[in-house]
């Protein structure tokens, strides 16, 4: 495809039984926030480097593509929110998308803190300038 951007960078995977518990500690600054979480040091990540392709691809299908199970029970739509994921990165690198309007409807219903997204509508590589970052995110994934 001509014109397409490309991307690459590194997602690190989590799964745990990691709930949020509503409180603010989660919403702090990415250092703070873990610190604040379950300790990570027993946890070991499932790394996916992501390799210069065609971005526009959600986190679901990254996910699914490299085995990494992540509940999506109405096939990545958007409307059971079971793909529920925390989300972290460093600002400076590059962030996933703005929350869709599907995600802002399901914040609002279910009282997601700001971490929380929906892996099947955060679009890799739509958010940053791939030739200026290779960005890593960090994703926990609730196995409750």
């Amino acid at each position: 495809m001509r014109g397409a951007k490309q991307a690459s960078g590194q997602i690190d995977f989590y799964i745990n039984s990691l709930e949020a518990s509503g409180d603010s500690a989660l919403e702090a600054t990415l250092p703070e926030a873990r610190s604040k979480e379950a300790s990570t040091a027993d946890e070991l990540p499932l790394i996916i480097e992501v390799q210069p392709g065609i971005v526009s691809r959600s986190l679901l299908d990254i996910a699914v593509e490299n085995s990494v199970e992540i509940s999506h029970s109405c096939g990545g739509m958007g409307s059971c929110g079971t793909c529920r994921v925390y989300l972290e990165w460093e600002p400076s690198q590059g962030g996933p998308n703005p929350p869709t309007e599907i995600e802002e409807e399901m914040r609002q219903d279910r009282g997601f803190i700001a971490s929380e997204r929906l892996a099947c509508q955060i679009v890799w590589g739509e958010a940053f300038d791939p030739l200026q970052v290779s960005p890593r995110w960090r994703v926990r994934v609730p196995t409750k």
